[in-house]
């Protein structure tokens, strides 16, 4: 069975490799031993009129909870390993279908 659709925490390392937070992602992708991470914060107002950004709430998930709504940078994308990851729900199948096909939309090109 395929994880796409899984929430996760994510632990992010800063750039300047002084400090770390734990963040929540969408599992958009998966190859061998890695996870393509899409980017959930709960910053709605400041993303909510960016065409690639997807509003979602406890109505939108399978299994699991949020504490507030929360927002799907669908834009903000990365890859890491598997075992960096914390299952901690799932979306709903037609919600991550709404977000897939707005990713492949706006950003593959033939």
């Amino acid at each position: 069975m395929s994880d796409v659709s899984a929430l996760v925490l994510v632990k992010f390392e800063y750039t300047d490799k002084f400090g770390w937070k734990v963040r929540s992602g969408l599992i958009t992708g998966e190859y061998l031993n890695d996870y393509q991470v899409t980017f959930i914060t709960k910053e709605i107002d400041k993303y909510r009129y960016e065409h690639t950004s997807i509003i979602i709430d406890n109505n939108d998930l399978a299994t699991g909870r949020f504490k507030k709504k929360s927002i799907v940078r669908t834009h903000k994308t990365f890859w890491i390993e598997k075992r960096q990851c914390k299952r901690v729900g799932r979306l709903k199948t037609q919600i991550t279908d709404k977000i897939l096909r707005l990713n492949e939309k706006d950003f593959v090109r033939n």
